[in-house]
């Protein structure tokens, strides 16, 4: 996370969360006070009013004790996704093998509501994904333009910081045309509270996905400390802006895996989160396509080239930073990696390139004890694409 112009605001790593569209996921009739069906006859359950926050989140940090706690917990996860055990746990699905987690929705009317997802509709939708998006998993991928022509080896992400600024022109071609800055802006009180100036504002990044549709972390829109979305001050239901060289949208849609909040501290692999924008980005010319690369091609994922770019507070002048690194640690459903970030990175594609096309393995959220993280893509597309 960072901060814009001049307030750097480090945003934390908290909970996702995300929103309905403007039409196609707004409840709208109820066949009772607690349930509503969408326009798309999906059934949201109530969970009542919105609440809300206008503050900056801080990044938790993980001692090694409390990785290894947190991985602990997903053993049950991985056994149930492979058919061995018959009940998945609570808030999720499984059926003929599919993985797929609940969703809690910050509703357009100013309530939210949560969906137990289809399992059968959600594989019908990965499926039909798969076929228009066919990936090529053999060889490294291609080196992304203007980084050097040698391999990547593996280095400290507490050592020199090697990343590179990316110039206004290259901003407006793709790919980075599709890794966007999220901002929100915070109340002046809010940025009182943390010694900034009013005006201030939480920075993320995201990644298009689709032409509405945009990757994040969870922590950039949920405040775990305060149980509630993360919300700005220019209007009622102010979700902030993604914003790339050519312009900004507003966004109207937010949702989050109702996994994220379910211990005591969050774990990367849950930190994941979908946006929505009430019209197409300017100067849209492509988005990042979602690897079925998932923790059992960790082999795979290693020989391929790495990036990881972002919008940094720590860094002058302000803009997109980013550079290649290698994969070294693939388990826990996340990935490892020592591509150097800084916070306003958070939210931000982790992605090897084939030919023209970029395929998205992780979304970047913090730092591990011996690497940087982010949940793996390939573990949750069917969970996006069940609210796409």
């Amino acid at each position: 996370m960072s901060r814009r112009a001049s307030s750097v605001l480090l945003l934390s790593l908290a909970a996702t969360a995300c929103a309905a569209p403007e039409d196609d996921a707004a409840p709208e009739a109820a066949a009772e006070d607690a349930v509503r069906v969408d326009a798309r006859g999906r059934t949201w359950h109530r969970i009542g009013p919105v609440k809300k926050v206008s503050r900056m989140v801080k990044a938790p940090s993980f001692t090694e004790a409390e990785i290894a706690a947190i991985e602990d917990r997903k053993i049950e996860r991985r056994a149930q996704r492979r058919g061995l055990i018959d009940e998945a746990p609570s808030g999720q699905t499984a059926a003929d093998g599919l993985f797929t987690d609940g969703v809690l929705m910050d509703g357009d009317d100013g309530e939210w509501y949560a969906e137990p997802l289809e399992a059968e509709r959600v594989a019908a939708l990965v499926r039909a994904y798969d076929a228009r998006h066919a990936e090529l998993e053999a060889g490294e991928g291609d080196l992304e333009e203007g980084m050097p022509d040698v391999g990547f080896a593996p280095k400290s992400v507490r050592g020199s910081d090697d990343r590179v600024r990316k110039t206004t022109a290259e901003r407006a071609a793709f790919p980075f045309s599709a890794v966007l800055e999220y901002w929100i802006p915070l109340t002046d009180e809010a940025c009182e509270a943390e010694g900034e100036a009013p005006g201030c504002a939480t920075i993320c990044t995201a990644s298009l996905i689709d032409d509405r549709y945009a990757l994040t972390a969870a922590h950039c829109v949920w405040d775990r400390s305060e149980d509630a979305w993360v919300y700005g001050d220019r209007f009622a239901l102010d979700r902030g802006e993604l914003c790339n060289t050519s312009g900004c949208v507003n966004v109207n849609g937010r949702w989050r895996s109702s996994n994220y909040d379910d211990g005591l501290f969050a774990d990367f692999s849950r930190d994941y989160a979908l946006l929505r924008i009430g019209s197409d980005m300017p100067g849209d010319n492509g988005h990042f396509v979602m690897s079925v690369l998932d923790e059992d091609d960790g082999a795979t994922l290693k020989d391929k080239r790495h990036y990881n770019y972002g919008y940094p507070g720590d860094k002058s002048p302000f803009g997109l930073w980013g550079m290649g690194c290698d994969i070294d640690y693939v388990g826990d459903e996340r990935l490892g990696y020592a591509c150097d970030t800084s916070g306003g990175h958070s939210g931000g594609p982790v992605y090897y390139r084939n030919g023209d096309t970029r395929y998205q393995t992780a979304i970047h959220v913090g730092a591990a004890v011996f690497h940087n993280t982010g949940p793996i893509v390939g573990e949750i597309r069917a969970w996006v694409l069940s609210i796409m």
